[in-house]
């Protein structure tokens, strides 16, 4: 005698779904999930819904064997975990020729975006985060990870994750993400600790001398770019406009510090005077990521 009556369509790993349960003997997990497939996908019932039916057509069965059997909610929990498993079986293995065909040779931009959903077997919301990354032709989502907290650390792990499992991890050169708190903490936001995890590029060489050198530097002692004939010759048609240009934009904005030092430079370069004075700050990050840091 067949254990339970199936379903002539095909099923990922499981061949056929179950249509109805065998009473003589106890049902197997292969049999339980084949039930919930059946009555899901095949006959168009809710995931909640055929998690009720599923179970209730399985605890038939081991009452009559008089074994004793758990809560119902925690019976539609294992069943749960059961059909998210199954699912992210089949999910890995469409996954597995795509990525394998997702050959990129250009710099990527990592995107990530963290939102609250509904579960898809219960009403209870999930934290998830999708990451995508794009470049010049090229636009793909990685992940809508599942996150066990709404951390910078869950966060920059997944997204780490996401781009190791796609083997583009040399290919980041820059991120952006929302402005939730846990995004752009300056400690331990996501992309502070995605930066670590990446370490994006081998640091410059040179600029990394100059970072340890910098204490030893004698910051009065300096010298113009307007001081030498040659770069004065060669910049004169543009000197005035160019330091209009750098002390135009505080009083329009404030830009980012980088953005401010550079400007700075740039006014002091040219001979004249920041509002804040002529003054030199100590190098920050200075990896290739950073392309600022080498205008700088």
């Amino acid at each position: 005698m067949t254990s339970s009556t199936r379903s002539q369509m095909g099923v990922y790993l499981l061949g056929s779904t179950v249509t109805v349960l065998n009473r003589s003997e106890l049902p197997s997990i292969h049999m339980a999930l084949g039930l919930f497939l059946h009555n899901h996908p095949e006959k168009g019932e809710t995931i909640r819904r055929s998690l009720t039916s599923t179970i209730k057509e399985i605890a038939t069965s081991w009452y009559k064997a008089r074994i004793p059997t758990r809560d119902v909610q925690n019976c539609q929990t294992k069943q749960e975990k059961l059909f998210e498993g199954w699912c992210l079986l089949k999910k890995n293995k469409e996954s597995v020729a795509l990525k394998a065909g997702f050959q990129v040779n250009v710099p990527l931009v990592v995107h990530w975006d963290g939102k609250l959903t509904d579960g898809l077997t219960s009403k209870e919301q999930v934290d998830r985060l999708s990451v995508i990354v794009s470049g010049k032709g090229v636009s793909q989502l990685l992940t809508v990870a599942k996150l066990t907290s709404d951390t910078g650390e869950a966060q920059a792990s997944a997204v780490y994750s996401a781009i190791g499992d796609w083997c583009i991890t040399e290919n980041i050169r820059a991120i952006r993400f929302d402005t939730t708190s846990s995004s752009p903490g300056r400690l331990a936001g996501a992309c502070v600790l995605l930066e670590q995890k990446i370490a994006f590029a081998p640091q410059v060489p040179i600029f990394t001398r100059y970072q340890q050198y910098w204490m030893f530097v004698d910051q009065s002692r300096f010298e113009k770019g307007m001081s030498s004939d040659a770069v004065s010759k060669s910049v004169q048609d543009i000197e005035d406009s160019t330091t209009e240009f750098a002390k135009g934009y505080f009083r329009e904005s404030q830009p980012r510090d980088d953005y401010r030092e550079f400007l700075e430079l740039v006014i002091i370069f040219l001979d004249s005077v920041p509002e804040r004075g002529i003054r030199f700050i100590a190098p920050g990050a200075i990896h290739h990521t950073r392309w600022l840091s080498k205008v700088i």
